[in-house]
């Protein structure tokens, strides 16, 4: 089983990902994130002005995350994977992972003040802050994303965003 998730920063991927994790019996936890910042020698992060090379970062990010997928499926794993992207091509290069495998992919979309909210409470990496947040949300509205399950978790706990996401995947 393969569960993607994707969203905005502060709407809870990473947290819900490794909680799903930990329930599986054997499971890896992919961050394309983690991938990204690998990359020390011509970073190039989202505030960059550089568009293009920012999106070759992300697909890049992605095709390293699909062929660690293939790896650990052929060895019995269930793979969560968390990124942040609204582009179709970072899109396209995951759907490689759909044939004949049971493959979620869920964004999380709570309502903006619920995401600036938890931005704000972030301690584990660079806070956003509610401009950034609101700009995310607004590329995100722009975006056709039929082909995934949305979930709203305003307002909800851990456990409860948790049962919400077990209603989908029937984990």
């Amino acid at each position: 089983m393969i569960v993607l998730f994707n969203g905005p920063q502060g709407v809870g991927k990473s947290t819900l990902a490794e909680c799903l994790a930990k329930e599986s019996t054997k499971s890896v936890l992919l961050d394309a994130d983690k991938i990204k910042r690998q990359v020390v020698g011509g970073y190039v992060g989202p505030d960059n002005k550089n568009k293009e090379e920012f999106l070759r970062l992300k697909i890049l990010a992605a095709d390293i995350i699909v062929a660690q997928t293939r790896i650990y499926l052929e060895n019995g794993f269930s793979i969560f994977i968390t990124d942040l992207f609204h582009h179709l091509e970072v899109e396209n290069v995951y759907d490689q992972l759909a044939n004949n495998r049971i493959f979620f992919k869920i964004l999380l979309m709570p309502d903006i003040k619920t995401a600036i909210e938890r931005d704000a409470a972030r301690t584990d990496i660079k806070k956003q802050g509610a401009k950034n947040i609101s700009g995310m949300y607004w590329h995100f509205g722009i975006r056709d994303f039929s082909n995934w399950v949305k979930l709203d978790t305003s307002g909800k706990t851990i456990d409860e965003s948790l049962q919400l996401i077990h209603s989908v995947i029937r984990l």
